[in-house]
C-alpha cells in the first residue's frame, strides 16, 4: 500500500528507483460461525475444489484459487492477489483486486492492476478486468477494497383510467374511473412487454422485475428485465375486445389531451393519450389512444400517465366548407388543405376555381385540426382547431399577395 512504480528510493541517489511488487496468497476457509472454520488444505475445502493436487503450492501442497496467478504455469508470478475480495451472498463468484489481471498471450499486460473473479464452486478464474496499465501504481496495489454496488433504483409507470363525463379532458371530481380495461407497454422497437388490466379503481401500474409476469391480468405488469432509464416507451389501450358491447370502452373514444385550465399539477389531473392509427407492433389494426414518454434517471417513477375516455363522437355526418381568398378579395384555387380527425385519419382537399373547399361525411361531436399550405403565398393563421357539433360555414383562409410562402 505504499509503495508503486518507479519509486524514488534513496533521497540522495534520484536515480535509484524501485518497482514494489506485493502480492499475497488468496486463502478460503470453510464451516460456519457455529460449527467453526477448516483452511483449505490440498487445493480442497471442505471437499470440494478442482484445483490440481500436490502442486507445491497453498496449504497442504495445493491451493483452493489455483489461477491466482499471471500466466498459466504461473511465471513469473505465482500470486498477484492484492488483498481485497468480495462476495454477494447467494453468489457463486468472488471477486478479488489483483495486479496484472489479465494475460493474453503474445501480447502480455504487465504492471497493471485490476480484478479477476473466480468460481467460489471450483476455485478456477472466471475472468478478469483491466483497470489501468503500467501509471504510477506498476504492480503495487492501486485499487483498494471492492464494494458491492446495488442495483439502480427501479422505476414504476402508470396510474388512472377513467371517464370523462363532461368531456374537458380533466379529472374532475366525481367521475367514474374505468375498470377492467387492457393496459399494454411497448418498448422504443414496438414490442409488447408488459400487460396490466385496471383494478377498481381505474388504476394501473407497471413495475420493473426480473421474471415473466405470472398474472397479466392483475392491475400490476411486471417488466421482465427492468424498466430502462432514459428511454423511449408507449402505453396503449389496444386491446380491440374492450371496445366491443359489453367492454369497458364500447362507445367512448380518447378526450382532450394535456390539458392546463385545471388547478394545482396539470399532469397529474389530465389525459395523456392521443389518437394514433395502427401503431406499429399492436395486434389488431385500428385507432388506438397512446401514451408517449421517455423514462428519467434511477428511481424516477411516474404515476402521471393518466388517460380520460368519453362518449365517441356521433355519427351524423356534417360539412366543413370556406373560402381562400387574397387580400384583394379574389379566389385562389388549387390551394391545398388538410383536415386531421380525432382519430388520427388525415383527410385533404383542393379550391375549386374561386377558392372555395368542403369536407363532407365528418362525424360531429369531435375536434379537428384545419390547415392550409400554398407554395405561392403566405397565411398568418395558417392552423385552426375546429369544435364540430354541426355543419360549419365560411372557415375562411385570407392569404397576404405581398409575402411569398417559405
Amino acid at each position: 500500500d505504499q509503495t508503486g512504480y518507479n519509486n524514488a528510493s534513496n533521497p540522495a541517489n534520484a536515480a535509484d528507483l524501485r518497482k514494489g511488487i506485493t502480492a499475497g496468497e488468496i486463502l478460503r476457509a470453510c464451516g460456519s460461525p457455529a460449527l467453526g472454520w477448516t483452511l483449505e488444505s490440498n487445493g480442497r475445502c471442505a471437499t470440494i475444489g478442482s484445483a490440481p493436487q500436490n502442486s507445491g503450492e497453498g496449504p497442504g501442497n495445493g491451493e483452493y484459487y489455483y489461477q491466482d496467478s499471471y500466466h498459466p504455469d504461473g511465471n513469473p508470478h505465482d500470486e498477484v492477489g492484492n488483498g481485497a475480495a468480495f462476495q454477494l451472498p447467494g453468489h457463486n463468484v468472488m471477486v478479488a483486486t489483483i495486479f496484472d489481471p489479465v494475460y493474453v498471450p503474445l501480447d502480455n499486460i504487465f504492471d497493471s492492476g485490476g480484478f479477476r473473479w473466480f468460481v467460489n464452486g471450483t476455485g478456477a478464474q472466471n475472468r478478469g478486468y483491466l483497470a489501468y496499465a503500467t501509471g504510477d501504481f506498476g504492480k503495487a496495489n492501486g485499487m483498494g477494497n471492492v464494494i458491492g454496488l446495488c442495483d439502480s433504483a427501479p422505476i414504476e409507470i402508470g396510474n388512472r383510467i377513467w371517464r370523462d363525463l363532461n368531456g374537458n379532458g380533466v379529472q374532475d371530481p366525481g367521475e367514474t374511473v374505468l375498470a377492467g380495461v387492457t393496459v399494454r407497454l411497448y418498448n422504443s422497437g414496438n414490442a409488447l412487454i408488459a400487460t396490466a388490466v385496471t383494478d377498481a379503481n381505474g388504476e394501473y401500474y407497471f413495475v420493473s422485475g426480473t421474471a415473466a409476469d405470472v398474472n397479466p391480468g392483475d392491475n400490476i405488469g411486471i417488466v421482465n428485465g427492468q424498466i430502462l432509464q432514459s428511454s423511449a416507451y408507449q402505453i396503449r389501450l389496444d386491446n380491440t375486445a374492450n371496445y366491443l358491447a359489453g367492454g369497458p370502452l364500447f362507445g367512448l373514444s380518447a378526450t382532450h389531451t394535456n390539458q392546463i385550465s385545471q388547478l394545482g399539477d396539470d399532469d397529474s389531473s389530465d389525459s395523456d393519450a392521443f389518437i394514433v392509427v395502427n401503431p406499429a407492433g399492436s395486434p389488431t389494426a385500428g385507432a388506438f389512444p397512446v401514451v408517449s414518454f421517455t423514462t428519467g434517471g434511477p428511481g424516477s417513477n411516474n404515476h402521471t400517465v393518466d388517460i380520460g375516455l368519453r362518449t365517441a363522437p356521433l355519427a351524423a355526418p356534417v360539412a366543413i366548407e370556406g373560402q381562400i381568398f387574397s387580400t384583394s378579395g379574389n379566389g385562389i384555387r388549387n390551394v391545398r388543405l388538410t383536415l386531421t380527425m380525432e382519430d388520427g385519419s388525415v383527410r385533404s382537399a383542393l379550391t375549386g376555381s374561386f377558392g372555395y373547399y368542403r369536407f363532407d361525411g365528418i362525424s360531429a361531436g369531435q375536434t379537428v385540426i384545419l390547415n392550409v399550405y400554398s407554395k405561392r403565398y403566405f397565411f398568418g393563421q395558417p392552423t385552426r382547431v375546429l369544435n364540430v357539433g354541426d355543419n360549419l360555414v365560411n372557415i375562411d383562409f385570407i392569404a397576404d399577395d405581398t409575402a411569398t410562402a417559405k
